[in-house]
């Protein structure tokens, strides 16, 4: 089986994961990957400490594409919401709501 033309982004944690996901998926549809598959080039395409959050995942979510998906899904968007709510506080606390 030949390898896609146009290959996934690495997703670094520093990218939007709803986007990259979106585009992944994507992919994965347009070269008609099965469930393992995503799985792979999912692993393949992590970097850094998205890798690292790929690696620290228990067994059970690590096991199927979707569960995969699922967790990294609640990690990096709890990231970017957390990290969404702390640059509001500090407009708040240094005067600058709404620039």
């Amino acid at each position: 089986k030949r390898g896609p033309v146009v290959q996934p982004a690495e997703f670094s944690g520093n990218e939007d994961w709803s986007t990259w996901i979106r585009k992944f998926m994507n992919l994965a549809k347009l070269y008609q990957w099965d469930d393992d598959e995503k799985l792979v080039w999912l692993d393949c395409k992590l970097i850094g400490r998205a890798a690292l959050a790929f690696e620290t995942l228990d067994d059970e979510s690590r096991e199927t594409f979707d569960s995969a998906v699922e967790a990294l899904t609640s990690k990096f968007e709890s990231a970017a919401k957390q990290l969404v709510y702390q640059e509001r506080n500090y407009s708040v606390i240094n005067g600058r709501m709404g620039t």
